[in-house]
């Protein structure tokens, strides 16, 4: 069975990519070449397995989205505020 590439697969030689859940199923992968996952046969996994993979990376990607937005914990922190002390 012959393989149609998909921008997703262009990590497969180097083991990074994520398996299309759709590429083998009955009505194929709408997306064709322009889908974001990789249409190359992963024997090794099975479709719950390749969904399992799937929800990891997207978990590490909004993670990673989070990281990046979220204020740093070496920022200094705000002058403390004085108050004027009654003698």
């Amino acid at each position: 069975e012959e393989c149609e590439p998909s921008v997703g697969s262009r990590l497969h030689a180097v083991d990074a990519c994520t398996p299309c859940k759709f590429y083998r199923g009955r009505r194929g992968c709408k997306d064709g070449v322009h889908c974001q996952f990789c249409h190359h046969k992963h024997e090794e996994l099975t479709y719950s397995g390749i969904r399992r993979l799937m929800r990891k990376k997207g978990l590490e990607r909004q993670q990673a989205l989070y990281e990046d937005s979220a204020p740093s914990v070496f920022e200094s922190p705000p002058p403390p505020h004085t108050s004027a002390s009654v003698s």
